[in-house]
């Protein structure tokens, strides 16, 4: 067994096994998930991986435990807030990731599926986001594609913006 099948095999049986696959989702009893089948954004700081995906802790599908996720959102509506929120400091780099291609060349059970972030709380403080998941810790390097780098004084005069606009996401 070669240790890309290893690693499929216990990342397959950790966390439960009540994920089923079918029709373009991943179902968790009365939860479906559609596969992610578009490019998706994200913004990381100059140094960070942007491979690097956290373990899910879903608070309402304990399904999901045994699945990593990436934050995705549109990257214009995203940098001031997270340069507000104090997530980034410094440049910032875009990347975007073909989820599409990924899932096109691959089986269900190793595909990237999404779902509304549920780390966002207050809906008229930030933009839409979603959470891009999947068993891989990792997201693949030969799908993400780095755009440009947003130098520091380009966020905060995008913050500086954001902070005259009160109604933003109302």
């Amino acid at each position: 067994m070669t240790i890309r099948e290893e690693f499929l095999r216990a990342a397959l049986t950790e966390g439960t096994t009540s994920v089923e696959f079918e029709d373009n989702e991943l179902r968790t009893g009365d939860d479906a998930y559609p596969e992610a089948d578009f490019y998706g954004e994200r913004l990381v700081a100059v140094g960070s991986d942007p491979k690097t995906a956290f373990k899910i802790e879903h608070p309402f599908d304990q399904a999901l435990s045994g699945f990593y996720g990436v934050h995705i959102g549109d990257a214009d509506e995203w940098l001031p807030v997270l340069y507000r929120d104090e997530y980034l400091s410094g440049d910032a780099v875009l990347y975007k990731i073909d989820f599409r291609r990924w899932n096109e060349a691959h089986p269900p059970e190793e595909r990237f599926y999404w779902t509304d972030d549920w780390h966002v709380m207050d809906r008229t403080e930030s933009p839409d986001s979603m959470i891009v998941f999947s068993r891989l810790s990792e997201i693949p390097e030969e799908i993400i594609h780095r755009v440009r780098v947003i130098p520091e004084d380009e966020a905060l005069d995008a913050l500086a913006s954001l902070e005259g606009d009160d109604d933003e996401w109302d």
